[in-house]
């Protein structure tokens, strides 16, 4: 990142600078020059007296944790997506399920009024026709039995 040499030059200032070109946190990082941190004003001048009259390289080091942290968002961002495809198999496989539950139901619909049906017209007649041999039965009994009694 190219940025201009503050007059007179602050620490704070080429912080600022290097956290809003990089779009970083402020206190998320440190400057190094190549005899070590920059961390008072006489740092960063000689940094630059170094320099001379070419470009004065600053490093910038993330702290440690930071790039951690980095490191944790991306892999947030991996379990994420992780989780909105179960989520979506989810509601396909809920929806599978509710469409097969919805034609099961429907099917032993259809099995009960068939049974109805078949009851109300076929088996109701044979035991009416049951019933009725029946009293006829007990009918003959009481006959026999009043002749031979």
């Amino acid at each position: 990142v190219k940025a201009p040499i503050p007059s007179p030059p602050r620490v704070d200032i080429a912080i600022s600078q290097g956290a809003a070109e990089l779009g970083i946190p402020r206190d998320s990082f440190d400057l190094y020059d190549r005899y070590g941190k920059i961390e008072m004003a006489e740092d960063l001048q000689r940094a630059i007296h170094v320099a001379g009259t070419g470009d004065c390289y600053v490093e910038v080091r993330e702290h440690e944790h930071y790039r951690r942290l980095r490191g944790v968002e991306g892999r947030h961002d991996i379990v994420d997506e992780r989780l909105d495809d179960l989520e979506a198999f989810v509601n396909g496989v809920q929806n599978s399920i509710d469409t097969c539950v919805e034609a099961a139901s429907n099917s032993l619909k259809d099995m009960i009024a068939k049974l109805h049906y078949k009851v109300d017209h076929e088996v109701a007649k044979h035991v009416q026709e049951l019933f009725s041999h029946k009293n006829q039965l007990q009918r003959d009994v009481r006959i026999i039995e009043e002749k031979l009694g």
